[in-house]
């Protein structure tokens, strides 16, 4: 079983949005034509994700840890925004020892 992790919806990006916090200085307006850059709280946010197994049922899961290298930069201009989300997968968790062990393994992430 191969793990097959969807892009975040609309309302992920919203959320990581929310949960983020600004590196500029706060209150202050950013330059016309500049970026505003967020690094993204890992206390406030969460990575989940879900597969269908077999085709026949589905298997939830989440990793516990975001690195705090992520962040998020908002531009004017979609095109020249970015989201740079660093997961720890070895904080994968499914609440299936055996699957955590295996998705945990050289199999997967590696």
């Amino acid at each position: 079983m191969k793990l097959t992790i969807a892009a975040l919806s609309a309302a992920g990006m919203a959320a990581l949005l929310a949960s983020a916090s600004p590196t500029t200085t706060p209150g202050a307006a950013p330059a016309p034509g500049t970026a505003e850059n967020y690094t993204i709280d890992p206390v406030h946010s969460t990575v989940i994700f879900h597969t269908r197994h077999v085709g026949i049922s589905e298997a939830y899961g989440r990793f516990d840890r975001i690195s705090d290298k992520s962040e998020l930069v908002a531009d004017a201009d979609p095109s020249k925004s970015s989201i740079l989300l660093v997961v720890e997968t070895d904080s994968v968790t499914t609440a299936a020892p055996d699957r955590d062990k295996h998705l945990r393994s050289g199999d997967f992430f590696n």
